[in-house]
C-alpha cells in the first residue's frame, strides 16, 4: 500500500501504521495511517509488502514461515521529499506506551496484563541477532537487517531510523519488520500502531528589511534588501508573485512588480523552501481616479438635448483643494489626459492656475477620460489638492467644472488623508453637468475607527446634476461610514451644503430613504450645523421633489448637548417650484433631547420657502412632537424663520398651527424662556406661510402662555392665521 502526504506549516511529520498478525485462515496486511499533517516542505511515501498468513500449522509473512525457529520478515519502504536542503531525520515510536501486538478483543488492555497466548511481545533487548530472535516476539531493523530492535514506547526516546544531510528527492529508507511465532497463540487479529516521524532541518527564515521603490506600476524593477536570501524561494505582494525573482547574494534580491489591485498596500510575504515569513515593508500599486470630461460643455443654460455647445479644446485640473482650510496643499500626480499623449508628471503646491491641457492637436473639442495617478509614492499628495469649489480653486480651474460629465472610478481609501475632516469637501462643487452620482463612489474606503467627521462632505455635490432629467442620490452612497463613530465635537458641519441646489432643473429629484443609515453619532456631544443647508434648493425646479420619513432615523442624539444650527436651512428652497414636495410627519422622530441644553437657531430657516409655488403642500401635524425641552436652557431663535414662505402659493390646503407641537412640556418651557429674556424663539417662524390656519390667539394661549406682544416677534406676519390678535398687533 502507498500513503503520500504533502506538508505545510511545522517541521515535523508523523506517519502511523498498524502492524498486525492474524492467526487462523485469514490474511492480514500491514495497514498504514497518517496520524498528523505537519510541514516543512516534507512529503513521505511508505510502501508495505508485509503479509502475515496463517494456515492450520503455519504462520507466514510473505514466503517466510514464522513458526518457531524461522524469522518471517517484511519491508516498509519510506520515500522522503523535502524542500529543506539541510536534510531530515526519520525516527520510529509506538503510538502508546504498550509495545506488544494483541488481538482486538484485548485492544483496551495493557500488555502487562495479558498472558503469552494473547500477545506477541517486543524483543527484550536491542541488537538481537536473527538467529536468536525470541519466539512470539517482534522487532524492527535497518541498514544490513542483521540486528533488530524493539520499537520504543511513546514515552521513550525515538528509535533513529535515518539521519540525512541532503535533500535528494524521493530518497528511500527501508525498515524491516521481523516476527517469530508459534501455535500457542489464540487465533485472532494481533495489532498495534507505530508512528514514523520525519523532522526536517529548516533553513533560517529570510527577512526583508527594505524595498525600493515602495510603489510602482506592474513590471517596475524592485530591489529587496534583507538577510538569509540564499535559499529565497518566492516573494509575494498580497498574494501576487513578484516576477523574475533573482537572488544576487544572501542580502540582496531583485524582481519585478506584479499586476495588482489599484491602491492596495499589502504587506510583503516571502517563502524560503516552504517557510513563510510576513514582513513589515509594504508595496503599493499607484492609485488612480478616472473621470470623463467634455470640453464642449459650457454653462448652465445647456439643455439635456443639446448641451455640447462649446468649442473649447482645453481642460484645467484644479490643484487647490480644501483640506483643513489649506489652499496650498502639496500634490504629486501623473496624469493621463485620455488623448494618447504622453503621461504628464505634475508635482507642486496648489495654485490658482491649476494644470492645463489643450486637446487642439490630439482630437480637438470633445469627450475624454482623464486619469489622475499618484506619483512618488502610493499616498504622496493624492487628491488633497483636488476640488472645484468656488473660492477654493483659481478662476480658470473653477470655470472648467461644468465640463465634468461622469465619475468613472471610486474614490479609494487613500485618495484622501485618513483624517476625515474636510476629506471630500468641494470635490465636485458646482459641477452642474455631472448628471449622476455613482452608488459605488466610496467603495473601498474603510472608515472603521474614524472619529473626526467634521466638514467631511461640505459642498461636495453643491449644484451638481443641474439640468438632469432625473436627479437621484443613491441610497447606499454613505454606507462606507459603517464602523466610524463621530464623538465629541466631530460631526459638526459634516453635511454642510453637501447637496445644495442638487438637481436644480430636474424633472424628478428624490432624497432616498437609507441615505444616512450608517452614520453613527453615538456619544456625539456636539452636532451643531451638522445638516447646515444640506438640501437647500434641492430639486428647485423639479416637478417632483420628495423626502423620506426615516431620513434621519439613524442619527443618534442621546448624548448630544449642543444642537445649535443643526438643521439651519437644511431644506430651504427645497422643491421651490415643485408641485409635489412634501414634508413627512415623522422626519424628526429620531431626536432625543435627554441631555440637550442648547437648541439656539436649531431650525433656523429649515423649511424656509419649501415648495414655494406649491398649491397643496402643508406642514404635517405632529412634525415637532419629538422635541422635549426639559433640560434645554438656551432656545434663542430656535424656530427663527423656520417655515417662512412655506408653500407660499398654497391658499387652500392648510395646517392648524396648534397641531405642529403637541408634546406636553413644550408650551411651559417656551413661556419660561421668553419670560427670562430669551429672544426670537418664534421670530418670523410662520412669516408668509399661507398654509397655516387656526388662531394666533389660541397659539399664544396654548403655546406661549400669554406672553406680551413684544416677545412674539412677528411670528405670523403675512400668514394665513389672521385673527383679531394678529390684526391688532401683528405680534409686535
Amino acid at each position: 500500500m502507498k500513503f503520500r502526504s504533502y506538508l505545510y506549516a511545522l517541521p515535523t511529520f508523523f506517519l502511523m501504521f498498524i502492524a498486525g498478525l492474524l492467526v487462523g485462515s485469514e490474511v492480514l496486511q500491514v495497514q498504514l495511517n497518517m496520524s498528523n499533517a505537519s510541514d516543512a516542505g516534507v512529503q513521505i511515501e511508505v510502501e508495505s509488502a508485509i503479509i502475515l498468513e496463517v494456515s492450520t500449522n503455519d504462520v507466514y509473512m510473505g514466503e517466510a514461515n514464522a513458526i518457531d525457529s524461522t524469522l518471517a520478515t517484511g519491508n516498509l519502504v519510506a520515500k522522503v521529499w523535502t524542500n529543506d536542503p539541510l536534510g531530515y531525520t526519520l525516527s520510529l515510536n509506538m503510538l502508546t506506551t504498550d509495545q506488544c501486538l494483541r488481538t482486538v478483543v484485548y485492544a483496551g488492555d495493557a500488555c502487562s496484563g495479558l498472558d503469552d497466548k494473547n500477545k506477541i511481545g517486543p524483543i527484550g533487548t536491542p541488537s538481537v541477532a536473527t538467529a536468536s530472535f525470541p519466539v512470539n516476539s517482534w522487532g524492527a531493523s535497518r541498514g544490513a537487517f542483521d540486528v533488530y530492535y524493539p520499537v520504543p514506547a511513546s514515552d521513550a526516546a525515538s528509535w533513529n531510523v535515518k539521519t540525512s544531510t541532503n535533500s535528494v528527492q524521493g530518497e528511500e529508507t527501508t525498515v524491516r519488520m521481523g516476527v517469530k511465532a508459534d501455535m500457542s497463540l489464540i487465533p485472532g487479529n494481533y495489532r498495534n500502531t507505530m508512528v514514523l516521524n520525519a523532522v526536517t532541518t529548516p533553513l533560517p527564515l529570510a527577512v526583508i528589511t527594505s524595498i525600493s521603490p515602495t510603489w510602482g506600476d506592474p513590471g517596475t524593477p524592485i530591489t529587496l534588501t534583507g538577510t538569509n536570501f540564499d535559499y529565497l524561494y518566492e516573494v509575494l505582494f498580497n498574494g501576487y508573485n513578484c516576477d523574475n525573482l533573482a537572488v544576487v547574494d544572501d542580502t540582496t534580491a531583485t524582481c519585478e512588480a506584479p499586476t495588482g489591485p489599484v491602491g492596495v498596500l499589502p504587506a510583503i510575504s516571502i517563502s524560503v523552501f516552504g517557510h513563510i515569513n510576513q514582513n513589515t515593508p509594504t508595496f503599493g500599486w499607484p492609485q488612480e481616479f478616472k473621470f470623463t470630461v467634455n470640453t464642449k460643455l459650457t454653462d448652465v443654460i445647456d439643455t439635456n438635448a443639446g448641451y455640447q455647445t462649446g468649442t473649447a479644446t482645453t481642460f484645467i485640473i484644479p490643484t487647490q483643494g480644501f483640506v483643513s482650510g489649506n489652499m496650498t496643499k502639496a500634490y504629486s500626480w501623473r496624469i493621463d489626459w485620455g488623448d494618447g499623449s504622453a503621461i504628464q508628471t505634475a508635482t507642486g503646491v496648489g495654485a490658482a492656475a491649476g494644470i492645463t491641457h489643450d486637446y487642439v492637436s490630439t482630437g480637438g473639442a470633445g469627450e475624454y477620460q482623464i486619469t489622475i495617478m499618484s506619483n512618488g509614492g502610493a499616498t504622496a499628495g493624492w487628491l488633497d489638492a483636488f476640488g472645484f469649489g468656488t473660492g477654493t480653486t483659481g478662476a480658470a480651474a473653477a470655470a472648467n467644472k461644468n465640463k465634468i460629465k461622469t465619475i468613472d472610478t471610486s474614490i479609494t481609501d487613500l485618495m484622501r488623508t485618513r483624517n476625515a475632516t474636510y476629506r471630500f469637501a468641494y470635490m465636485f462643487d458646482g459641477t452642474r453637468n455631472l448628471r449622476t452620482i455613482p452608488a459605488w463612489l466610496f467603495d473601498g474606503i474603510d472608515m472603521t475607527g474614524s472619529t473626526n467627521l467634521s466638514y467631511m462632505f461640505m459642498n461636495m455635490f453643491n449644484g451638481a446634476a443641474y439640468n438632469s432629467t432625473v436627479s437621484t442620490i443613491p441610497s447606499g452612497l454613505f454606507d462606507f461610514l459603517e464602523g466610524s463613530n463621530a464623538s465629541g465635537t466631530n460631526a459638526q458641519q459634516m453635511f454642510r451644503n453637501t447637496f445644495t441646489n442638487y438637481g436644480y432643473n430636474s424633472t424628478v429629484a428624490n432624497v432616498p430613504l437609507g441615505l444616512f443609515d450608517y452614520i453613527s453619532t453615538i456619544g456625539a456631544t456636539d452636532l451643531s450645523y451638522m445638516f447646515y443647508q444640506t438640501f437647500m434648493g434641492f430639486g428647485y425646479n423639479s416637478t417632483v421633489a420628495t423626502l423620506p420619513t426615516g431620513l434621519f432615523s439613524c442619527v443618534n442624539t442621546a448624548k448630544t448637548a449642543n444642537m445649535t444650527y443643526m438643521f439651519y436651512g437644511a431644506f430651504q428652497n427645497f422643491g421651490y417650484r415643485s408641485q409635489v414636495a412634501a414634508v413627512p410627519a415623522g422626519l424628526f422622530n429620531f431626536l432625543d433631547f435627554g441631555v440637550t441644553t442648547n437648541t439656539a437657531y436649531m431650525f433656523y430657516q429649515t423649511f424656509s420657502s419649501f415648495a414655494y409655488t406649491s398649491t397643496s403642500t402643508v406642514i404635517p401635524a405632529g412634525l415637532m412632537n419629538s422635541i422635549n425641552l426639559t433640560n434645554v436652557t438656551t432656545l434663542t431663535s430656535m424656530f427663527l424663520r423656520a417655515f417662512e414662505n412655506f408653500a407660499y402659493a398654497n391658499t387652500t390646503a392648510s395646517t392648524d398651527v396648534l397641531s405642529i407641537w403637541t408634546n406636553a412640556n413644550f408650551a411651559g418651557k417656551v413661556t419660561q424662556a421668553l419670560a427670562g429674556g430669551t429672544t426670537g424663539v418664534f421670530y418670523y417662524t410662520f412669516n408668509n406661510a399661507r398654509s397655516i390656519t387656526g388662531y394666533a390667539q389660541s397659539f399664544v394661549t396654548n403655546k406661549l402662555g400669554g406672553i406680551t406682544p413684544a416677545a412674539r416677534a412677528y411670528t405670523f406676519t403675512g400668514s394665513g392665521a389672521l385673527d383679531a390678535l394678529t390684526i391688532a398687533d401683528n405680534w409686535r
